[in-house]
């Protein structure tokens, strides 16, 4: 045990049960003689603070202080249903169940609560802060005849020395100590093992205390990907089956982050189920691109698939970047396939990026788009700026090609002449003879 917070007890089903909030909060279920124990609920767990139970429905209710929620669960773990927790802000400390009610304590607002485990929406403030409670509440139980029903007493047949307590049979009992009377009946039992599990993203260690088995086979199967839809559910997670010997730890790796394990541990002396859940990955995994094919300016981008299957994923983004000073953005999208393919101008040399959902964690690669043979031959030094568009595009006379005159102004006049001084753009001498033009200037 790390931290054990509450526990409750069923004694006509020989079981009992308690949460423990230590670094690996969880839930826990053993039969009252402390063998067949279980990890019944190991996620979404942080506070469990009060437990309590429900003798006829068998299920088994508990608070999170931290997380501010109450929920249930069969006696086993399944069937887990989230009560209360989302639509009202809260911070239980404890609960107790009667018929169809369930009763906590809130630290939030120091006040006793009531609400109907058939309609969660009926909540009721009994008591708050006042002379009634003057501070934090802490438990609450209610005594009741029905609480505490009649049973057979699997401990009445024999006599022990020290304590009996109820065996997984219903017939037998369990002495702590050595039995009086009655020698055919197993008497002692030993210090349960405890197998106790570390998760990270992509593997499980699991500790066995006590005696070193033998021998020890962990199968380990995938049940449920967050970030998965059903029809891909565990495709890519395959079962595995280890087998150790003469170890007490055991490491699985190769698993999925964010992804439900079922853990069958088997061992010469201990067998356990567990249900764990790996974390997800600290940041999301970068595509790799494989492959850059530029024929004209027609560009293809191909990269490695990751995997989908992680919380956040949606689709792969692109983002074509220009290779200047300002880093401009020509082009960004979205896709579902691990290509992408487009046009660009012809003369630029680009970067692109793919990323997944978060843009600090990209994979990028340079590449050029060189000019077209047509475009190389209608920007022929001879065809530029001779006012007639031999290009498509009419990028052999637009201004970022040919000089610009930006003034004009008379600087010498003669009987004969009139001088201008021309400002223009820096060009070629070849480039500026050709601007041949009138102008007229007005004045005495």
């Amino acid at each position: 045990l790390d931290e054990p917070r509450a526990i409750v007890i069923d004694p006509h089903s020989r079981y009992i049960f308690w949460s423990d909030w230590g670094a690996n909060a969880k839930l826990e279920r053993a039969v009252l003689d402390g063998s067949d124990r279980q990890v019944i609920v190991n996620y979404d767990l942080s506070w469990p603070n009060g437990m309590t139970l429900d003798l006829n429905k068998k299920l088994l209710y508990w608070v999170d202080g931290k997380l501010g929620t109450i929920s249930s669960c069969d006696y086993n773990g399944s069937n887990r249903k989230l009560l209360l927790g989302n639509t009202v802000s809260i911070q239980p400390f404890s609960v107790s169940s009667f018929q169809d009610k369930l009763y906590w304590t809130d630290w939030r607002t120091q006040s006793l609560y009531q609400i109907s485990n058939n309609n969660v929406n009926q909540l009721n403030k009994l008591a708050n802060y006042s002379r009634t409670i003057l501070l934090r509440p802490n438990a609450v139980r209610v005594i009741h005849s029905s609480l505490q029903p009649e049973g057979e007493n699997s401990c009445a047949s024999i006599r022990c020395q020290d304590i009996c307590l109820g065996s997984a049979d219903p017939q037998k009992g369990h002495c702590m100590g050595e039995l009086e009377e009655g020698g055919d009946i197993d008497v002692r039992i030993d210090v349960p093992a405890v197998l106790t599990p570390v998760v990270s993203n992509d593997s499980i260690s699991l500790t066995l205390s006590g005696k070193t088995p033998l021998l020890a086979a962990i199968s380990v199967k995938c049940t449920k990907r967050d970030g998965c839809s059903e029809d891909k559910l565990c495709s890519e997670g395959k079962e595995q089956l280890q087998v150790f010997t003469n170890q007490n730890t055991f490491n699985i790796s190769g698993l999925l982050p964010a992804t439900h394990y079922k853990v069958d541990f088997k061992s010469t002396d201990h067998n356990e189920i567990l249900q764990l859940v790996t974390k997800a990955s600290d940041h999301p995994e970068i595509p790799k691109i494989t492959s850059v094919d530029v024929q004209d300016k027609a560009v293809k981008i191909k990269w490695d698939p990751v995997d989908t299957c992680v919380p956040g994923f949606e689709s792969y983004h692109y983002k074509v970047i220009k290779n200047t000073p300002d880093q401009e953005v020509t082009l960004e999208g979205r896709t579902q396939s691990t290509e992408v393919s487009f046009d660009l101008k012809h003369g630029m040399d680009y970067s692109i990026h793919i990323y997944t959902y978060d843009p600090n964690y990209f994979s990028s690669t340079s590449f050029s788009v060189k000019a077209g043979e047509s475009e190389q031959l209608c920007r022929q030094e001879e065809l530029l700026c001779n006012s007639v568009q031999d290009c498509p595009d009419g990028s052999d006379e637009n201004i970022a090609t040919c000089a610009g005159i930006e003034s004009v102004t008379v600087y010498k006049k003669t009987y004969t002449a009139i001088y201008f001084k021309c400002q223009v753009q820096n060009r070629t001498m070849k480039q500026l003879e050709k601007f041949v033009g009138n102008y007229s200037v007005s004045g005495s």
